[in-house]
């Protein structure tokens, strides 16, 4: 097993997705979950196995975008996700961002689970500032013309529950599409020339993976549960990302450290 400590000259940026939400307390599934779920509800005869096994290799964007209703599916998603229960490694990554070790954490999740976490650690309500983090939920919350400020950035590029905006998340493949310039721009930012690593998401959306290897990161490390079964999207991205490395666990040690037992690498 490696361990790799980062430190707070590392420039670290971090990803996360829904994976960071399955344990204790927090108990929120993950978006293919929640799309195996309505699948199962509506495919409920053994006949229909197969229709749900190769739809659940579809993005969970896909499948809400067949939903007629708007307004009822978002009232589900905001229902499922208005949760504020941290987990420990919640915790863990909001006491490496409150020590200084992360430069900047972008999110798909819906959630205030990390949000919760942070607000403990700092002190602080759950807000645009909270304490040396600024949050970015919408296009008002950003930094004009993509410049940066000091202290941590927390972008929740896929929106909040607390935002009660109706149509402020985005979970149909419609809305998704295209990143937004000014989200591909704050990512630019916030990506370019850092180390970024990626934990509990798995690449399947159609927006954000494409984009990694263009914002031009110093290096990638994709923590994954099984190194054999990773997405075509964070293939292609351990492919196009230079010097591209696959992790598969994150530990809390002396500082920030992340443990691995497999390590490949790739780019130029």
């Amino acid at each position: 097993m490696q361990v790799v400590t980062v430190d707070k000259a590392t420039r670290l940026s971090l990803l996360v997705g829904s994976g960071i939400s399955l344990w204790e307390p927090s108990n929120l599934p993950t978006g293919q979950q929640f799309s195996h779920a309505l699948l199962a509800a509506l495919f409920w005869d053994e006949a229909d196995a197969q229709m749900i096994e190769l739809a659940n290799k579809v993005p969970f964007e896909n499948i809400m975008d067949l939903c007629p209703s708007d307004r009822k599916l978002e009232a589900l998603v905001r229902q499922q996700y208005d949760v504020y229960r941290p987990n420990e490694l919640h915790a863990t990554l909001a006491k490496a961002i409150a020590e200084g070790y992360v430069e900047s954490v972008v999110t798909t999740n819906y959630d205030g689970c990390l949000d919760k976490a942070l607000s403990n650690q700092l002190a602080c309500p759950i807000g645009l500032q909270m304490g040396s983090v600024r949050r970015v939920v919408g296009f008002d919350d950003a930094e004009p013309e993509g410049s940066l400020g000091p202290g941590c950035y927390y972008f929740k590029i896929h929106g909040s529950t607390d935002n009660r905006a109706p149509g402020s998340l985005i979970f149909k493949l419609r809305d998704e599409g295209a990143l937004l310039p000014w989200k591909r721009k704050l990512l630019s930012s916030l990506w370019r020339g850092r180390v970024l690593f990626i934990i509990g998401y798995s690449g399947l959306d159609f927006e954000i993976s494409p984009v990694i290897p263009l914002t031009r990161p110093a290096n990638v490390t994709w923590n994954v549960f099984n190194a054999h079964k990773m997405s075509p999207n964070a293939i292609l991205v351990m492919t196009a990302a230079a010097r591209t490395f696959i992790k598969t666990s994150l530990s809390p040690a002396d500082g920030f450290s992340i443990s691995s037992h497999l390590s490949t690498s790739g780019g130029p």
